[in-house]
C-alpha cells in the first residue's frame, strides 16, 4: 500500500476500497478544506520568502511583499481584498 497521503495536513484517510478496475483494495483519501486565513499566512510566507530571494534584501513590510505578490495578479491588490479573499492561496506565486 502507498503511504504517499498519510501525514499530510489536508488529506484525511477514509479507509480501504474495493476497485474492480484495478482488482484490488486501495487506501480512500478526502481532501479537506484549509481555511482563507491558513492559506494567507502559507502565501505570505512564500511570497517573503522569494521577495528575498528576487531582490536580495528584506521587505520593508507585509504590505511592501503584498503589493509586490499582486502586482504580478489580474486583479488589483487591496488590503480588504487580502484579508477578505476566499482562496488566499491565489496570492501565492
Amino acid at each position: 500500500m502507498s503511504n504517499h497521503f498519510f501525514g499530510i495536513k489536508n488529506v484525511e484517510y477514509m479507509g480501504d476500497t474495493y476497485f474492480e478496475e484495478v482488482g484490488a483494495e486501495l487506501p480512500v483519501f478526502k481532501l479537506v478544506d484549509i481555511p482563507a486565513e491558513e492559506w494567507n499566512v502559507k502565501a505570505l510566507k512564500l511570497n517573503t520568502k522569494t521577495f528575498i530571494e528576487i531582490f536580495n534584501r528584506q521587505p520593508k513590510d507585509d504590505e511592501e511583499v503584498m503589493r509586490w505578490a499582486w502586482s504580478h495578479a489580474d486583479v488589483k491588490y487591496t488590503p480588504e481584498k487580502y484579508k477578505n479573499h476566499i482562496a488566499g492561496n491565489d496570492a501565492a506565486l
